[in-house]
């Protein structure tokens, strides 16, 4: 208990250490083309919007952006046709690579740039090329393991929400199952919601897992706000009282219930989504242009709870006006 609040105290930090790169260049002119990995999730469809803001204030054209329908074989696609539109990059948002690798090599082996906000492409795709911007999803994980095991003084059953082909999913349970592992009072049960289903009333795969345990589970794990909202609402038209769902991403819906004291709710973990989208046209625009590029596979994070929620104003971001700092980098050298 001692561990779990040292912790949660380090994770809850409202002030974490941005990456910020310092060499300007001349970007010049290009095209991109912008792919989340399905729209009908209000995040993914956000965060398109977002790339083609950067994209258009970098002065390129925007291809897109395209609805990835959660599908390979749709996102594939989208990434061949850019390549016959001989773009010059490939934006995509939440997006498994290795789903679509053989697309991904054909980007690639057309002199495509390719980044990816928000994912865990792993080394073999990084090697190849692959730029990935996102934050430590395993370590996420691991900061809602500890805010579980606190909540709980150490008695926690917990119902965890995963897609097994999404990596970053797959990464954050990881680290929550490695947190709960070491709880002796602590127990767990996965529920497999593939992300076209996210956002399906229910969704039906909980409603199943709730009228087959009507009681017992302490808490529960959506692995990202898209699930927060029907999976806190499904508990409520069932009478429910006894779950406390955490997530991921700090959708402002979900952080405006928590702050208003929502029983319902436990933590979330906010992403600096934005700032994540933006670095990821960075990317593309400095490799094209031959710039030093920087690390962006280490985003911070910031766990929020009921304690420290009133002090946060989402999104996560750096201070001052960082978006003007990204495009002043793109017309200097």
């Amino acid at each position: 208990m001692s561990t779990a609040a040292e912790k949660v105290a380090a994770a809850t930090s409202l002030t974490p250490t941005f990456p910020v790169p310092k060499a300007g260049f001349e970007a010049g002119t290009g095209t991109i083309a912008v792919i989340a990995g399905g729209l009908s999730a209000p995040v993914h469809a956000e965060q398109a919007e977002v790339m083609k803001k950067a994209v258009t204030a970098a002065g390129w054209t925007v291809l897109g952006p395209y609805d990835g329908k959660f599908s390979p074989a749709v996102q594939g696609g989208y990434i061949d046709q850019a390549i016959q539109a001989r773009a010059n990059g490939v934006l995509l948002f939440a997006v498994d690579v290795n789903t679509i690798r053989a697309a991904v090599d054909r980007a690639l082996g057309a002199k495509i740039v390719v980044a990816c906000a928000m994912c865990t492409s792993g080394d073999q795709a990084r090697a190849k090329g692959v730029l990935d911007v996102t934050p430590d999803f395993e370590r996420q994980g691991e900061d809602l393991g500890w805010f579980i095991v606190q909540r709980s003084k150490g008695a926690a059953k917990v119902a965890i929400t995963v897609e097994p082909a999404a990596t970053g999913v797959v990464a954050r349970t990881r680290g929550l199952e490695k947190v709960l592992d070491q709880c002796a009072g602590c127990s767990y049960n996965e529920i497999v919601i593939p992300a076209a289903d996210s956002t399906l009333p229910g969704p039906p795969q909980w409603t199943a897992f709730l009228s087959a345990h009507p009681s017992g589970y302490t808490d529960a794990v959506a692995y990202y706000d898209g699930l927060t909202t029907p999976m806190t609402k499904t508990l409520r038209e069932s009478g429910r009282t006894d779950v406390t769902v955490s997530s991921y991403d700090a959708d402002p819906a979900v952080l405006s219930l928590m702050a208003k004291g929502s029983a319902q709710l436990g933590a979330d973990v906010a992403s600096p989504l934005d700032f994540a989208s933006w670095s990821a046209v960075d990317l593309v625009l400095r490799s094209k242009a031959g710039a030093a590029r920087w690390d962006t596979t280490n985003l911070p994070s910031v766990l929020l709870t009921g304690k420290n929620i009133a002090g946060f104003t989402p999104p996560l971001q750096p201070a001052g006006d960082w978006h003007k700092t990204f495009t002043t980098l793109w017309t200097s050298s």
